[in-house]
């Protein structure tokens, strides 16, 4: 449940945050997420990002490792370049996609929360 809590709010953040469309406003791509107890979906199509309900058919970026690896990558206190280096998490996809996320992440995470007031 926690994956699944986790990315909703930072699809939330995200919406809430204008000003960082311009860093997927031109982008279309599906993230999935996967810690073995559940799996997300996350899509970002032409500046718009949402949570996806059913599986789709295409997967352009994937992550799985343990539920606290991506909790703490979505949340922006891990980096995802790291986790992946260190063995943490397994990521598959197109290196502008992962930075993107990267980007994101940090930059709606629990972390960046001083840099916005």
């Amino acid at each position: 449940m926690m994956l699944k809590e986790t990315s909703e709010n930072f699809v939330q953040t995200l919406l809430q945050k204008p000003v960082l469309q311009p860093l997927y406003k031109n982008r279309s791509f599906i993230l999935q997420l996967d810690d073995k107890k559940e799996t997300v979906w996350i899509s970002f199509c032409n500046g718009e990002c949402e949570l996806l309900d059913e599986h789709p058919d295409n997967i352009d970026v994937y992550v799985s490792g343990e539920e606290n690896q991506i909790v703490a990558l979505i949340n922006g206190s891990e980096r995802l370049m790291v986790l992946e280096k260190e063995g943490r998490l397994r990521i598959d996809g197109l290196e502008r996609h992962l930075l993107v996320l990267e980007s994101l992440f940090l930059l709606t995470g629990d972390a960046s929360r001083s840099l916005h007031y």
